[in-house]
Formats: C-alpha cells, sequence, structure tokens
C-alpha cells in the first residue's frame, strides 16, 4: 500500500533525531576543539568543516537506514514505512544516496518535491521519481 500522511509525520521525527544528533555531535567536536585550542571556535574554517561534518553525518543516517535490512529511518519505522525500489525490493547504498540528494533537491525547491506526494498516483516526491523508489507500509 503506497503511502503519504504517514510520510510527513516520518519526516518529522527524522528531522528531530537528525537535530538532535546533529547538535549532539557538534557539541562533542566543539568541545574537543576548545580543548585543543579554544582559539580555534573563533575560526569561520573550523565553523565551516563542522557544518560540513554535520551534512555528511545526515546523509549518513538517511543513506544508510533506507538501504538496512529494516528499510527504514526511525521515524519511517516508528510510521510503520519503509523504502523499496519500483518492484517492491530493498534498495542499496547507490540507490539510497540518490534518493537521499533528491530530497535535499526537493526541500532546496521550496518543498515542491514533497509536495508532488499529493498528486501523484503512486504517491512519490521529486527524490522518489529520481531515485525510482517508493514508500510503502511495511
Amino acid at each position: 500500500m503506497l503511502v503519504s500522511g504517514s510520510g510527513f509525520c516520518a519526516y518529522v521525527i527524522d528531522t528531530v533525531v537528525v537535530t538532535l544528533g546533529g547538535g549532539m555531535l557538534g557539541f562533542i567536536i566543539g568541545f574537543a576543539a576548545a580543548l585543543v585550542s579554544p582559539d580555534i571556535l573563533l575560526n569561520p574554517v573550523f565553523d565551516i568543516l563542522t557544518g560540513l561534518v554535520g551534512g555528511l553525518a545526515s546523509v549518513a543516517y538517511f543513506v544508510f537506514m533506507h538501504s538496512s535490512s529494516k528499510q527504514a529511518t526511525l521515524g519511517k519505522m516508528a510510521m510503520g514505512l519503509k523504502v523499496t525500489d519500483l518492484d517492491g525490493e530493498r534498495i542499496g547504498v547507490g540507490k539510497s544516496f540518490l534518493r537521499t540528494i533528491g530530497s535535499f533537491v526537493s526541500a532546496v525547491l521550496l518543498m515542491v518535491g514533497y509536495l508532488m506526494v499529493a498528486f501523484t498516483e503512486r504517491k512519490q516526491g521529486l527524490h522518489d521519481k529520481i531515485a525510482g523508489t517508493l514508500v510503502v507500509r511495511s
């Protein structure tokens, strides 16, 4: 069964997970850096690097969770959803990476890519169309 409303709730849960995880990661990196050299926290390059680490951690979360044996992030698991390919099979890391990048594109395009879910026959967002994936009940 294809879904759309539960996907939004899963998105909210995952946003909280990624935000909290990123905050903890940022705190740990900042604390460790301050122990080594307190002045590093004032360096704009440090801000850029920590931002990149946070972004990569977020990408890794979605890529590896969607391609895992659970086929779902924590939010999708909580909502009883999973990601499959168009044949209902588990997706690999490559397809999951493509879906994740497509998801960021959807967000950059003023969320239009996400709104497509309400208007497509198979309830696919732009990121699902790009990667050839579906979100279904698990």
